[in-house]
């Protein structure tokens, strides 16, 4: 598509989020809180009963801890600190593409990030919160973003992905208590996925879009004359 000649004047991604995406993606941070408040006043000091560690899940049997590892956290900095980025890419997610990605695909990836990192991780490792999910949902928007939205040239989508990356993905200071496989896992996994369903749905991603045709204003053309032409221009590829 020459982008001298067309302008994409509508997408697959035009559309406002809607007030239910913004709530489910609350409900489930409001959910991770509970849960977290629920851990925090354990009876056993210092012993999650919800994060994922190779002993737990595979020793005593405890499978269900590689999903609610996710909604478990640390502290109260941990939890918000996550739902700066859960809860606005939740809402993205739920609104363009179903509750299908978010919140099962999401939270089915985050079992399988869990399950991979307890499998590289010492026995008695522990992991639990929701940052590798964060990771992983921000990726497979960046991707999905960068191959839908056709309005900008790939080298002016490519800076703008990269600079919401580089906030989201670079630590303000080393923490040995971060688990920073968790965050490379999800995030070539939101790129994996991203790429897959991307091209899963490309047909339709091409379908929503709206074209109409630049005209070249010339120097002769008077103001009103401009916005006629512009008006007469509904021109839909």
């Amino acid at each position: 598509m020459d982008l001298t000649k067309w302008r994409l004047k509508k997408s697959f991604l035009s559309r406002a989020i809607s007030e239910q995406s913004f709530y489910l993606a609350l409900l489930c941070q409001v959910l991770m809180i509970g849960v977290s408040l629920l851990d925090w006043a354990r009876a056993i000091p210092n012993k999650s009963h919800f994060s994922a560690s190779w002993i737990d899940v595979f020793g005593h049997h405890e499978y269900y801890r590689i999903f609610t590892a996710a909604f478990a956290h640390a502290s109260w900095d941990h939890v918000l600190g996550n739902s700066i980025f859960f809860v606005p890419f939740g809402a993205l997610l739920a609104n363009y593409f179903g509750v299908a990605v978010f919140p099962l695909m999401t939270f089915l990836v985050g079992a399988l990030i869990n399950l991979l990192v307890i499998s590289l991780y010492p026995a008695e490792a522990s992991v639990l919160g929701v940052s590798g999910i964060v990771y992983f949902m921000v990726a497979f928007w960046l991707v999905l973003y960068i191959g839908i939205e056709r309005g900008m040239t790939m080298r002016q989508k490519v800076i703008r992905s990269l600079g919401l990356a580089l906030v989201e993905f670079m630590p303000e200071k080393f923490d040995a208590n971060i688990s920073y496989l968790s965050h490379l896992i999800g995030f070539l996994l939101g790129i994996v996925l991203g790429l897959s369903y991307f091209l899963y749905r490309r047909n339709e991603f091409r379908l929503a879009e709206v074209w109409e045709l630049r005209e070249p204003i010339e120097e002769s053309d008077s103001i009103d004359e401009l916005f006629e032409r512009l008006d007469d221009s509904n021109v839909q590829h």
